[in-house]
């Protein structure tokens, strides 16, 4: 049966949510939503970036190098777009101090910045406490399950163990906040 509403549901889905980097010439100021990154290997090829699997790779085989990127979620100011937000492991290592200080990055106001002014430029961020309570903060959206539909891997490729369809167990581990990651420690 069809259920009419003239309201929308208080949950919405998180596959609304754009994938960005910090911009060249604009410094990109917002919340952070989540009380972690989330990271992996990644490839930047054919105009994108993709995640690698660490050893079963066309890339690595091919001598393309991997970064590591993080992600984390963030409310943008002003306008309150709720974005994912890429970020070098560079520029993530001075984050990890906020939490280490504060248990969590949630509720964090980041001004990220390229100083160069270039698009590929140092990405410098500086965090403050945004003095929101995190009640009036939306509710983190699942990093892990947008980033696999926007590099079009199917969830259901990912079993509950952690590990991807058609690859050793040993490939993929569940890290200290429950999200899947690459180990990227594992033997082939």
């Amino acid at each position: 049966m069809i259920s009419w509403t003239n309201t929308p549901p208080s949950t919405t889905s998180d596959c609304g949510y754009r994938l960005i980097r910090t911009p060249p010439f604009k410094p990109l100021r917002g919340i952070i939503l989540a009380d972690d990154l989330l990271g992996t290997p990644t490839h930047y090829t054919k105009g994108r970036t993709l995640p690698c699997p660490q050893g079963e790779c066309e890339h690595c085989a091919n001598g393309l190098p991997y970064r590591w990127h993080a992600y984390v979620p963030i409310l943008c100011m002003p306008g309150k777009e709720r974005v994912i937000l890429e970020m070098t492991a560079l520029a993530a290592d001075q984050l990890k101090g906020y939490h280490s200080r504060f248990g969590t990055l949630r509720g964090l106001e980041v001004y990220a910045d390229r100083p160069s002014r270039k698009p590929n430029g140092r990405i410098v961020i500086l965090a403050k406490a945004s003095g929101i309570p995190d009640t009036e903060l939306p509710v983190a959206p699942d990093i892990r399950r947008i980033l696999l539909h926007i590099w079009g891997i199917d969830d259901a490729a990912i079993e509950d163990n952690g590990r991807r369809r058609n690859m050793p167990a040993s490939r993929f581990k569940n890290n200290d906040v429950g999200n899947v990651v690459l180990n990227p420690s594992a033997e082939l």
